[in-house]
């Protein structure tokens, strides 16, 4: 990674990171009570790629990949209410 390219990351980090915590996780999707559902699948997604990528867990990995199927089943609920 060039130095220009580690300035600008170390730079921007904080300023997205900010605009992203001043709003609440509904203001992000859309629905209020649909957040925890969204939240829910989002970081299935994320720890599955993450111990994919690192081979370790293989335990952890299982129950994740397990629980995405039911999370965006509750997520769909939700969006039909």
């Amino acid at each position: 990674m060039s130095t220009r390219a580690l300035l600008l990351t170390t730079m921007a980090a904080p300023l997205l990171a900010g605009c992203v915590a001043r709003h609440p996780p509904w203001q992000l999707y859309g629905r209020p009570a649909c957040a925890d559902a969204e939240e829910r699948v989002d970081r299935d997604r994320e720890r599955i790629a993450a111990l994919e990528q690192s081979g370790k867990r293989p335990d952890e990995l299982v129950w994740y990949r397990d629980d995405l199927p039911q999370a965006l089943r509750a997520l769909e609920r939700c969006k039909k209410h």
